[in-house]
Formats: C-alpha cells, structure tokens, sequence
C-alpha cells in the first residue's frame, strides 16, 4: 500500500478500485466529504449510501458513469484512469462562479444540469465580448473566436465563423471556452436556432474536463472497421492515435470485451494485434453505446493507424473546404 500512500500528498482526492473493490480511499477526499472523523470503512459505507448505492462495485459503476457528484453543496468532478490492474478515480472540487450551492437542488448532480441563467449572469458581470467556441465534424476539432451578440438568462447569441455551419449536420451542440487556464469555465450549449453564422445557444452544462484541449482527430469508422475477439467481430465505433471504441450490443458483450487486454484489429484487409487497458462504458438514453479503451500498439501498427487516420482526415478537410468554397 505504500505506492497508494502517495496519493495522499495529492490536493485532490483518490479512491482506488481494484475488479470493482475499493482498495484505497485518501484522506483528502474523506476530509472534503466531511468523513474524516470516521474509519475508512465506515466513511465508505457513508459514501455508498450518499450515492444512493448499495455496494462497492455498484460504487465503482457510479464513478464510472458520471462525471459530477454533489455533496454538501459542493460540487465534485470525476476523472478516470486506469493503471495495469488498478481503476484510479480522481476527485476534484469545482471553484468556478457559475457553479454554486444554489444551483444543487439534489444529490446527484449530472454533466447535463442546465445552467443558462448562472452563464448569463457571468457574462454579463465580466462585459465578455468575445470567447472561442469549439465544434466538432466527423471527428476534426473547429476551434477560433466568436463574437458575443446578445446575453439573456434564456439564451445567448454568437456570431460565429462560416465553417462551424458544417458542424450542424451532426450535432446541434457547441463547446465555449472562456478561461483557458480552467477547465471548469468550459461549457457546453445547444444550438436552438441559426441564421446563417448567427447562433442561438442554451441549455448549458459544464464540459468534460480538458476537451477543449483536444487537437488530434478521432475517426467514426462507420462499420469500416472491426475487431477479432473470440472469433467473433465487434464493430469499431471510433479510433484515434490513442483510442479506441466499440458498439456495443448487450451488458453480455459489454463483459466479455471488458476483459480483454488486446485484440485484433482489421484494417485495410490487414490484422494489427493491439493491447487495450479499459476506460469506461458509455451509455445513451439510458441504453448501452460502446465500451472505450486507450489503445498501445506496435510500430508497425501504430504507422498504419496513423495512415488511415491522415487519408480519413484529408478526406474530411476536402468536404469542409467544398463547403465552404
């Protein structure tokens, strides 16, 4: 337990599982949770029934699948990682103007717990004229500056650049980053209405830490590839330089690959062996999407990766210059 001890001189809080069991817990995040006056035992017991869970592996599927938990009006954000056998949680509280006690009605607080009044109030008290906005089209990052049109608590209105238009054929969502040095000031909105590069946005919630920060292209194969587990192929969702994920069909599917800590990769008639360390499971409308894993790879197959990923993002580029052009 010495390799975990360190975790103690860490300003953020650690819980560490291990096949869903709860292996180390700092004393900093028992001291947030104002717990620290009971065993650590006891303080889990505490924590389960707080979040509404019954175990440490219902616990470990919590953490997994939120980002934000609320607890005594403080608002604490989750990141995931995983090291060989070990699932580490990272627990950080948000000082951030937008997010304050009054706006925590319940226990649990959700990435998508709108804040279209507390944004407006911000913007208005600091006179912002401008901030950068960032949407994504098939996976390539469109970031620059917009300009600040109109502020009211039900929604607010950007002047954006001509080629985030494109982005509206997937998705009507747009990530406004108002403070680089804070990934809490980072939030993101719905595009309700737009007139040409005039955007209407509301229903805000706060982004997941540090996607702002994103650079690199993540490809949707759109059933092009897939990967070879137990003679069976599972269709490739997305994959990028370091990542990769899986449609999923079932919890049974969801296990099985779980396990896995490599597999086999078809791309371009070719078979690329990669190891995989397990992320999360991801869900939507309550439904199971996709199982994400970081991705470790050869040389030879990192290259190829990297090949496809580059003809993926030029043909990309090409249908967003003929858009705009």
């Amino acid at each position: 337990m010495s390799y975990f001890s360190l975790f103690d001189s860490l300003p953020s809080g650690v819980i560490v599982f291990k096949d869903s069991k709860v292996v180390f817990i700092s004393q900093h995040i028992l001291d947030v949770l104002n717990l620290n006056y009971l065993s650590k035992k006891n303080a889990l017991h505490i924590l389960c029934k707080t979040l509404s869970v019954d175990k440490e592996n219902e616990l470990f599927d919590f953490f997994s699948t939120h980002d934000f938990f609320a607890n005594n009006n403080k608002v604490i954000q989750i990141n995931h990682s995983r090291d060989g056998k070990y699932d580490i949680f990272l627990f950080t509280r948000i000082f951030d103007p937008i997010v304050s006690h009054n706006i925590i009605k319940e226990k649990i607080v959700s990435p998508r717990k709108y804040i279209d009044e507390k944004v407006a109030e911000y913007f208005k008290i600091n006179k912002l004229e401008r901030v950068q906005v960032l949407t994504f089209y098939k996976g390539i990052p469109l970031k620059n500056f917009a300009k600040i049109l109109r502020v009211s608590n039900e929604s607010i209105e950007l002047d954006v650049d001509q080629k985030h238009l494109i982005s509206l054929k997937e998705k009507n969502e747009i990530t406004i980053i108002y403070n680089e040095k804070k990934s809490s000031s980072v939030i993101t909105g719905e595009i309700v209405d737009s007139k040409g590069t005039r955007f209407t946005i509301q229903n805000f919630y706060l982004a997941k830490e540090g996607m702002h920060q994103r650079d690199g292209i993540r490809v949707k194969t759109n059933g092009a590839l897939f990967v070879l587990v137990d003679a069976h192929e599972f269709e490739v969702y997305d994959i990028s330089a370091k990542g990769i994920s899986i449609f999923l069909q079932s919890q049974e599917e969801e296990k099985l690959l779980k396990r896995q800590r490599s597999t086999t990769l078809l791309l371009n008639n070719e078979m690329l062996e990669i190891d995989l360390e397990y992320i999360k499971t991801v869900y939507e409308d309550e439904k199971i999407l996709k199982i994400i894993f970081a991705m470790y790879t050869t040389q030879n197959s990192k290259k190829k990766i990297e090949e496809y990923l580059t003809s993926k993002q030029n043909e990309i580029l090409r249908e967003i210059h003929q858009f705009l052009y």
